[in-house]
C-alpha cells in the first residue's frame, strides 16, 4: 500500500486489490511487469524503513537515527514520502536523510502535538509522494502550511503527555540536546536507565507532610492532577535517584537533582526556589521555544 501511495496516488487498504487489478487490466503485461520490477527494487529500501539499523541499505547515521525515531514513536504513515525520496534522490542518502527528518518533525507536529487525526493527512501524503514534481522544497512548503511554528509552539506550551509515551521521552531528549547543547538524542551511552521524573509527584497524599506541602503549592488536589502530566513537570533521573526523591518536598528533590545526574534539563530545576503552577508553565514555555526551533523544517 505504501508503494502504491508513493507512486500512483491514494488508496485504502480495503480498495487496494481492486484498484491494482483495474490498473493492471488496462495494459496487463507492461503494467504488471513495471510493478513487479519496482517492488523488487524498492523492497530493499522498504526493509530499511522497517529496520533502519540493519547493515543494509543505509549507511548514513543521521538517516538511520531519524528512521529509528519514527519507528519508536510509531509513525509509519510517512513511508510513501520516504519511498518518493528514494525515487527522487537515488543513492543520495544525505537528501533522503533531510526528507526523513522533515517527515519525523512533521509527524510530531501535526499528529502528536497538534492532535490531528492521522486519517486527515493520509490522502495529502499520497498526493505529495506521487507528485512528479516531488522535492525537498515542495515538501517543506506543504509541511509548513499544515503545521506552522506559531500553532506548534502554542500547543507545546500547554501540552500534557503521559510520561510512558515515547514522545515524552523524545521531547525531553531533544530539549536536553538543543537547549543545553548536548547533541544527544534518546538515551546516551551510560544513561540507559534514565526514567521520566515527575517534579510535582504522581501521588500527593494529604495525610503526609510532603503531601500537605504540594497541596499548598498547587492550592488543591484537582490542580495537582491537572499539572502532573504537563511537559514542564518532567525531567530525567535514574531509577536509583527517583527512589531517593520519591514524593518528597521540592527542597529535598532539588538536592537529588543537583547530585544524582548530569542531565542539564534536571539540574536547571535547582534554579527554582519553589515548584508550583506558574513555574511549570514558565518552564514549559521555555521548552516550547527550544523545541519549536529544533523540531523544524529548516533541515
Amino acid at each position: 500500500m505504501h508503494y502504491w501511495r508513493s507512486k500512483l496516488g491514494h488508496v485504502s487498504s480495503q480498495t487496494l486489490y481492486k484498484t491494482c487489478r483495474d490498473y493492471i487490466a488496462k495494459d496487463s503485461y507492461n503494467r504488471a511487469k513495471s510493478i513487479v520490477k519496482d517492488l523488487k527494487e524498492y523492497s530493499t529500501y522498504y526493509n530499511g524503513l522497517c529496520d533502519p539499523m540493519a547493515a543494509h541499505p543505509w549507511t548514513n547515521k543521521i538517516l538511520k537515527n531519524a528512521l529509528d525515531d519514527m519507528n519508536r514513536i510509531g509513525y509509519d504513515m510517512a513511508r510513501p514520502l520516504l519511498l518518493a525520496a528514494v525515487r527522487r534522490y537515488p543513492h543520495d542518502e544525505e537528501k533522503i536523510s533531510v526528507v526523513a527528518r522533515m517527515c519525523l518533525n512533521f509527524m510530531i507536529r501535526y499528529i502528536s502535538v497538534l492532535k490531528n487525526k492521522p486519517t486527515s493527512i493520509e490522502k495529502d501524503i499520497s498526493v505529495w509522494a506521487s507528485d512528479p514534481s516531488f522535492s525537498i522544497e515542495m515538501l517543506k512548503a506543504k509541511f509548513e502550511e499544515k503545521a506552522p511554528d506559531a500553532k506548534f509552539k502554542e500547543a507545546l506550551s500547554n501540552i500534557s503527555i503521559p510520561y510512558t509515551s515515547p514522545l515524552a521521552h523524545y521531547l525531553l531528549c531533544v530539549y536536553e540536546a538543543e537547549g543545553f547543547n548536548r547533541k544527544e538524542f534518546w538515551t546516551s551511552p551510560g544513561r540507559s536507565n534514565n526514567t521520566v521524573e515527575h517534579i510535582l509527584p504522581q501521588e500527593v497524599n494529604a495525610t503526609t507532610p510532603s503531601g500537605q506541602y504540594w497541596l499548598t503549592q498547587f492550592d488543591n488536589q484537582d490542580n495537582c492532577s491537572i499539572y502532573i502530566e504537563r511537559l514542564g513537570n518532567y525531567a530525567f533521573l535514574t531509577k536509583t535517584a527517583q527512589s531517593k526523591a520519591l514524593n518528597r518536598e521540592f527542597e529535598h528533590k532539588k538536592f537529588i537533582y543537583s547530585t544524582e545526574t548530569d542531565m542539564r534539563l534536571t539540574k536547571e530545576l535547582t534554579n527554582y526556589k519553589d515548584w508550583n503552577l506558574s513555574n511549570i508553565m514558565a518552564r514549559q514555555a521555555k521548552m516550547a521555544d527550544v523545541l519549536t526551533k529544533a523540531i523544524s523544517f529548516n533541515i
